[in-house]
């Protein structure tokens, strides 16, 4: 049987080493080509799954990086308009102060045509910075909206009347009041209406009307214009008065004492410890000695000499009436509700004097009852709606009751006059031709003065309610519609639809509703004001809109780089080698391809020992 290991023809041990040496070579170039290219997968039949997850991956890196640079650019395109707008944010205000200022009445035409010409210019300014203000040459205030035909334009119209009630203000106060007889209780209403002014206003509000894949909202929108008519204001005044008899207070019927009561000059006004006026009574004293007349001495003031009495309820006045004759005036208080006034003379001198004497008794809160003279004994009643007050005259020659005018200007009971107009009505008494002895003095006679029949008593209480109620009349024209505005989609994403879409404006003085009013006047200026604040709000939306997704991008941006960062880090460990192990492959392959080549040429060199046997 041959050995195999002496065969010339196959030599095993060359091959098996060659075999093996080729294997090591092929390990050692695949690992020469990862450590040169740094690529663990260098063609597909290095990791074929790996190389297509690898792909993948790179796919979508370098996807997110594009929409990085596609955000940063959609950033500055908001910054743009926001820029833009803090301008005309700037112009707004300054119409806003300009308009203000029109509205002062301080103002001149003139003054109001300089204010409109600044204030066309800056609508001139805005307009002009609406129409150049472009990114990329795109115009970014020419956003036209696209007018939604579901639903219909329309414009409501309405018409409401709306009540303003106040609380009922209830007001009840007592008083005290004097009445022959007991008064009826009263109900009295009134209505008092009136008219109100005319006042307009303006509002307008956007509400979602739908959203599509893509981000896109279109709206509803709402200009509401409302005129408002009143108020016209009615108030209802219901008064009622309720009464109740009381007791009299005492002190009605009292007559405070003459030392209180009694003029400088002697006369009294009369009233009782209430301060009711009851009379001014004693207005006129006069007297007639031969032919020289005073006709009133209460006024001429000659009084010669006062005596009152230590309780003051007694009073003397004495008149000097010349050539040695006096006259004295004595008011005594009576039981405390009776004035006594007595009249003597005193002739101090040589010869007899003959004398008269004539009193005014001047009641002027009297009824009105006794209007024409009447001669009657008395006594007499004099009435008011106080009380009811007797006078009577003792040792008078005569008296009246009524009108009594013409005794300050006459003498005598003809002095009187039936039917005349009444400015004085009360009681007049005479004592006529009186002879005054020398040396002697003689009382003339009395007038009584009381006592006060007081009226009955009342408490009434008045309870006031008053009801206010407004009536306005709202005519409201609500114009809505639907539109889809113009949007600018910001490619976010690494797949179809993943948008972020920037809106853009129709924007222009008109659109904004500040146009300038053709007459500036105070009142136009006033009605400019509330559309320009509606400008003004829409400016800060439009801005803060701008300002809210630049904001949303800046957070785009990080999230997909953070995406990009990391699906990076992903692909590395799937594609980059190991340098570390692969040198380690590689210096293992380099001693087994030394030992390969070593053991190789030693088995080349084995047939040579064959040919031994054949010498």
């Amino acid at each position: 049987m041959p050995v195999i290991g002496n065969s010339l023809i196959h030599n095993m041990m060359a091959m098996n080493g060659a075999r093996n040496l080729g294997i090591v070579t092929g390990n050692q170039k695949k690992n020469t080509e990862k450590l040169s290219s740094g690529y663990r997968v260098n063609r597909a039949a290095d990791d074929a799954a790996g190389l297509a997850i690898s792909e993948k991956m790179r796919r979508q890196i370098r996807g997110l990086d594009q929409t990085v640079r596609n955000i940063n650019e959609g950033k500055a395109l908001c910054n743009v308009a926001d820029g833009a707008l803090n301008e005309i944010n700037s112009m707004l205000n300054r119409q806003e102060e300009l308009l203000v200022q029109a509205a002062n009445d301080t103002n001149t035409y003139e003054d109001r045509e300089y204010i409109q010409a600044e204030l066309k210019q800056l609508a001139d300014e805005m307009d002009r910075s609406f129409d150049i203000t472009t990114y990329n040459e795109i115009e970014l205030f020419k956003g036209k909206d696209t007018i939604l035909d579901d639903p219909a334009r329309q414009t409501i119209h309405t018409v409401t009347e709306r009540t303003e009630t106040d609380p009922t203000v209830t007001t009840v106060t007592k008083d005290v009041i004097n009445a022959v007889d007991l008064p009826a209780d009263t109900v009295e209403e009134t209505v008092n209406i009136t008219s109100g002014g005319r006042t307009s206003s303006y509002n307008e509000w956007e509400q979602v009307h739908d959203t599509d894949e893509k981000g896109h909202t279109s709206y509803e929108v709402h200009h509401e214009y409302t005129v408002t008519e009143g108020p016209e204001t009615t108030t209802k005044t219901k008064v009622t008065k309720t009464y109740k008899k009381i007791d009299p207070d005492p002190k009605a019927k009292a007559l405070v004492s003459p030392k209180q009561m009694t003029g400088a000059k002697g006369y009294i006004n009369v009233k009782n410890e209430l301060g009711w006026p009851l009379s001014c009574a004693m207005s006129q004293l006069g007297v007639k000695v031969g032919d020289s007349t005073i006709y009133d001495l209460y006024n001429r003031g000659n009084v010669s000499s006062v005596n009152y009495s230590d309780d003051g309820n007694i009073v003397e006045h004495t008149y000097d009436l010349g050539s040695g004759l006096s006259f004295t005036q004595k008011i005594e208080l009576l039981n405390g509700d009776t004035y006594k006034l007595s009249y003597s003379m005193k002739n101090t001198g040589a010869e007899d004097k003959t004398a008269s004497a004539r009193l005014a008794f001047d009641t002027m809160n009297t009824n009105g009852s006794s209007t024409t003279a009447t001669r009657a004994n008395p006594p007499y009643v004099l009435k008011s709606d106080l009380a009811s007050i007797s006078i009577s005259t003792s040792g008078a020659d005569e008296s009246v009751l009524g009108t009594i005018d013409d005794l300050y200007n006459t003498w005598g009971s003809e002095g009187v006059t039936a039917g005349a107009a009444v400015t004085h009505s009360g009681v007049g008494a005479w004592w006529n031709d009186r002879n005054v002895p020398a040396g002697g003095s003689i009382e003339l006679g009395s007038v009584t003065y009381g006592p006060i029949t007081v009226a009955d008593q009342y408490e009434r209480t008045t309870k006031t309610e008053v009801d206010v109620t407004r009536k306005y009349t709202d005519t409201k024209d609500d114009d809505m519609y639907a539109y889809l505005p113009k949007y600018l989609d910001i490619h976010v994403g690494t797949e179809k639809d993943q948008v972020l879409p920037i809106r853009l404006w129709e924007l222009n003085s008109d659109t904004l509703r500040c146009r300038v009013p053709q007459e500036i006047s105070a009142h136009a200026a006033g009605d400019s004001i509330q559309y320009l604040k509606h400008a003004l709000l829409k400016v800060s939306g439009i801005r803060s809109y701008y300002g809210a997704t630049t904001n949303r991008l800046e957070h785009a941006a990080r999230n997909n780089a953070n995406v990009s960062e990391n699906t990076s880090a992903a692909e590395s460990r799937i594609r980059d080698t190991d340098m570390a192990l692969e040198m380690v492959s590689f210096s293992n392959n380099s001693v087994l391809m030394q030992a390969g080549t070593s053991i190789l040429a030693q088995a080349n060199s084995s047939p040579q020992s064959v040919l031994q046997l054949l010498a």
